[in-house]
């Protein structure tokens, strides 16, 4: 094969005795080394590459944490609005009674029932946002799982990296 270089270090002399498929001498390809550098840089990149995905996988995984709190928070706000619906439900039906016996009086009697329904609202309320926020935690699950392949596809061009710099150490 033929091959631009210099040689660099002569292994025999004129008139050494030379086994058959001996090094004879070591060539240095300055391009053949440069080829290597640039392999051995990709594979320094494909390796911070991994670091990378791994750390964009850690807050992924917090992402989802944070979305499953914010999931709890939401269904602890339907239930308080929900407790919210019963005591001014109560209150309605406690003041319609006395209405009609006389002893409450209309305008009261409004401003209960605009209550009830205004607690009635802020349930509604609570429940998009449970809704939201279940939404949210989808899609930060699907970042996580996203992230998670993110690293796989990393290690792998960390060993195509290897592979490809190997070919050219020899």
């Amino acid at each position: 094969t033929k091959i631009a270089g210099c040689a660099e270090e002569p292994i025999y002399d004129i008139g050494d005795y030379v086994k058959k498929g001996a090094l004879l001498v070591k060539l240095r390809v300055p391009e053949v080394d440069q080829e290597l550098n640039v392999k051995k840089a990709k594979v320094e990149q494909a390796e911070a590459d991994v670091m990378q995905a791994k750390e964009n996988a850690k807050a992924a995984e917090a992402g989802v944490e944070a979305a499953r709190a914010d999931v709890k928070a939401k269904e602890a706000a339907i239930r308080s609005a929900d407790a919210e619906v019963m005591r001014w439900k109560g209150e309605v039906d406690r003041a319609r009674i006395l209405f009609t016996k006389g002893t409450y009086d209309q305008g009261t009697l409004d401003q209960d029932i605009n209550q009830w329904r205004s607690s009635d609202a802020k349930r509604d309320e609570a429940k998009a946002n449970h809704l939201s926020a279940q939404a949210n935690l989808q899609k930060a699950s699907a970042n996580f799982s996203k992230a998670v392949a993110d690293v796989a596809v990393a290690a792998a061009s960390v060993t195509v990296a290897k592979a490809t710099r190997d070919q050219w150490k020899d």
